[in-house]
């Protein structure tokens, strides 16, 4: 299960992304085009399709959300916790 969460939010990050070479979990989110709004947005669509609260602001999360294995890492966690 937590594997297929992973990899549901891995696609949905990928989705922002502005194109170009494929997408791991190492890639850097600004190297794919993805600015503070398009950030935000991912963030809201990780909480809806996975019934969690990311507790940060825009800021906080582009400080610490460097890497589109860092959204999903974050997401897992929360999960964890909430299970």
């Amino acid at each position: 299960m937590a594997d297929k969460t992973r990899e549901g939010n891995h696609r949905q990050t990928k989705e922002y992304s502005a194109g170009g070479s494929e997408i791991t979990i190492a890639t850097e989110l600004t190297l794919r085009g993805i600015q503070s709004l398009e950030l935000a947005d991912i963030i809201r669509d990780l909480e809806q399709s996975n019934g969690i609260k990311i507790e940060m602001n825009t800021d906080d999360a582009w400080s610490n959300l460097k890497h589109v294995g860092d959204a999903v890492e974050a997401v897992h966690g929360l999960l964890a916790k909430k299970a």
